[in-house]
Order: C-alpha cells, then structure tokens, then sequence
C-alpha cells in the first residue's frame, strides 16, 4: 500500500482546504496521504514530525505541492519568520536526493495550470503530475493515482517466441579482390 506524505505550504486558507481535500481524495482511494491538518500538535513537534514523515521507511512517496509561494520558502527567498516548516522540509528533501543520486520518492505535483517554474530546480525535470480535479476522471489524477499504487496504464505484452529463419548459403568462391590486370606477372 502506498503511504504518501504531502509537503506543501499555507499559501492561503482556499489553498489549504485545497490540499486537504486532495488528501482525503487519495485516502477515499486506498492510498495512506498523511498531512499535517491531521494532527492538533505533534507529542514530539512540528520539526521532527515532518523530519520522521519524510523518512523511507515512513513513506513511499513525498508529494510535493508546487507553488510560488512553495517554491519561494524551499528556496529560503522569504523573510526568516515565514515558511520555516516548507524550507525545512526542502532542505531534508534535497538531502535525500543528494544522497541517493537519483529521485524516486519525491513527486511535483502542480493545480490546474501551473508552470513547472513553481517546481524546485533539484527536480524541475522529473517526472510531475498536474492536476484539476481529485477523482480518476482527471487524467493527471488517475496518472498520479496509478504511479503510487503501481498500476500501468498499459500492460506490457508476454514475450513471444523466436522464429527461425534459414540462414542463407555460404559462399565458396570468391572474386578477387584485385582485378587480374593488376596483378604481377609470373616472370
């Protein structure tokens, strides 16, 4: 089963009933999307709630909400009382990243039309999902959904058998390679 954490930041009220709403969507759908308007207050705080949601073992997928305002915080282009929990939790991302060499954990996702220039550079050409509507009418949404419950659009074929061919006949004789006119004399 897929566990998902959604990092994301508190652009505005409208946008964080947004992403709530999309992770009750994904959670109607099977998969285990953790954010933090679940919780009142974490026993052990914010910080290492977010540290401990971001680890392998803890997650399968991180989906990262992509905003100017997200992509501004993880950037640390805000001033320092604001966006702390979205720069935290980019620096840790990228650590991951870093260490690993690779990215398969960590999802851009973008609402409706956003550019890909809301995506962090670390991971602006991975793959990323837009999506409109939470439901498997969305095209974006049903790509994200099949992504994290490992489901393919497309079924690859079963390997078919070999077919002989006859080889063709070897050759026996061979033309020279320099034309006889050329070749040196007997005397």
């Amino acid at each position: 089963m897929a566990k998902v954490f959604i990092s994301y930041s508190h652009d505005s009220a409208e946008h964080s009933e947004r992403v709530l709403r999309f992770a009750d969507a994904l959670r109607a759908h099977g998969v285990d999307a953790e954010i933090d308007r679940y919780h009142q207050r974490p026993p052990q705080g914010w910080t290492a709630w977010c540290e401990e949601r971001l680890r392998p073992e803890v997650s399968s997928h991180v989906l990262m909400i992509c905003t100017p305002t997200y992509h501004d915080r993880v950037r640390n282009q805000v001033p320092a009382d604001e966006g702390r929990g979205v720069w935290w939790e980019g620096r840790i991302i990228h650590n991951y990243i870093y260490g690993a060499k690779h990215n398969e954990r960590f999802i851009p996702v973008l609402f409706d039309g956003a550019p890909t220039e809301h995506i962090p550079i670390g991971i602006r050409n991975d793959a990323h999902y837009r999506i409109s509507e939470f439901d498997l009418t969305d095209p974006g949404y049903e790509a994200l959904y099949r992504d994290l419950t490992g489901q393919g659009h497309v079924t690859k074929p079963m390997l078919g058998t070999i077919v002989p061919l006859l080889a063709r006949e070897a050759l026996t004789t061979f033309p020279p390679l320099v034309p006889p006119s050329r070749l040196p004399s007997a005397s």
